[in-house]
């Protein structure tokens, strides 16, 4: 085929790696890209993970660079400089850096809203999705496009945090009186009227709070049977490698916002706080039913998607789905049977994963062990 260049939309950790990929291997590339602001609670946090789904993601990591990545050794250098707390941002920055100082990649710093279907396209546009290119894929694959919603739990450490919880089943529980649990609601009600601007998620606890007395212990604090006096309301935690998380939590409240909250109730007043709850509303398009297992357009041959967008959801995942659909992009421009991944490498069992759901039901995945924990060896 006449091949002039590839366009990659999109550098975030799928389109970086798709990019350089290419690149690589002596293509042109044309790299389109709209420089969004910071993440929120200064980046990414690696807390909060079981520890099965830290083997999971380790596994990961060591495909992704056996494929070639250059954001992993950053990504963990960065990790070994701030005690696991990296920032996505500087990752992102680093890979750019390297995209504008390629030689075979030709970078814009331009929105886009719609593709050239002439030329050969890989869209990696992530969680940050226009809404206009968004609505252009609609009206291309009919009304396909998933909306995702889901909570990241605040987490916490301190000294001697775990001798204050009561221990039943696996399961930690912070018992409070009535006294403890008005005083909780108070102090996320001053918090919420202090704040510039509250999501309008009804799943929030500042949004929770205000809808009466007891909302917020009939949602996120029920009660349990514990060998205590009887609780008023209840403080569910899960056991984490680094910490506790606080289960149902969610808050999109700033860092230090959350700090003041969970510092104001009985038992808690010392504790760190790992990072912060907060909700996450993304646009997906239904894989099943858009792409096939090489990240190619059904009914468009020269289209690939990457990384979140098609459903893949976290920065190792969205580097490995990038080096493997630039690996698919390079067969398909020299003519060449596309190869699916290996079945028993993690990214292979997330790709079985990600095409064995419905379509009507389908939800965006993530390397994690309670997804894939059916798998043998796992």
């Amino acid at each position: 085929m006449n091949l002039q260049h590839v366009n990659v939309i999109g550098a975030g950790f799928a389109g970086i790696e798709c990019a350089l990929a290419l690149a690589k291997r002596g293509l042109r590339v044309h790299v389109f890209n709209v420089p969004m602001q910071a993440c929120s609670c200064d980046g990414y946090e690696i807390f909060g993970q079981s520890k099965q789904t830290c083997i999971l993601q380790e596994k990961l990591r060591k495909e992704t660079r056996a494929l070639g990545s250059v954001l992993i050794d950053e990504e963990e250098r960065l990790n070994h400089l701030q005690s696991k707390k990296c920032n996505a941002d500087k990752v992102i920055e680093y890979g750019i850096k390297l995209i504008k100082q390629n030689k075979n990649i030709d970078y814009f710093e331009l929105a886009i809203h719609e593709l050239n279907l002439k030329e050969v396209n890989v869209v990696a546009t992530g969680h940050n999705t226009l809404p206009q290119l968004m609505q252009y894929f609609q009206d291309m694959f009919g009304s396909m496009k998933v909306f995702n919603f889901y909570k990241v739990f605040p987490c916490i450490t301190s000294d001697n945090l775990e001798e204050k919880l009561y221990c039943l089943e696996d399961k930690y529980f912070l018992p409070l009186s009535y006294e403890e649990y008005i005083k909780l609601c108070n102090c996320i009600i001053k918090e919420r009227n202090n704040a510039q601007i509250t999501e309008n998620i009804n799943d929030l606890i500042e949004n929770i709070v205000i809808k009466g007395k007891d909302a917020l212990k009939n949602q996120c604090m029920k009660e349990v049977f514990l060998p205590c006096e009887r609780p008023y309301a209840v403080l569910h935690l899960n056991k984490l490698e680094d910490g506790f998380e606080i289960c149902d939590f969610c808050s999109g409240l700033c860092v230090q916002a959350q700090e003041r909250i969970i510092r104001s109730i009985k038992g808690l007043e010392n504790v760190i706080l790992l990072n912060a709850g907060k909700p996450i509303v993304n646009s997906y398009l239904n894989s099943p039913i858009v792409i096939n297992e090489f990240g190619q357009a059904q009914k468009i041959e020269n289209l690939f998607f990457a990384g979140n967008i098609a459903g893949l959801v976290g920065h190792v995942e969205g580097m490995a789905s990038g080096l493997n659909v630039a690996k698919n992009v390079l067969a398909y421009i020299n003519g060449k049977v596309m190869t699916p991944p290996n079945k028993e490498s993690v990214y292979g069992q997330l790709i079985d994963k990600l095409f064995a759901q419905s379509a009507i039901n389908f939800k965006p995945i993530m390397a994690n062990y309670d997804i894939l924990k059916s798998r043998e060896g796992l």
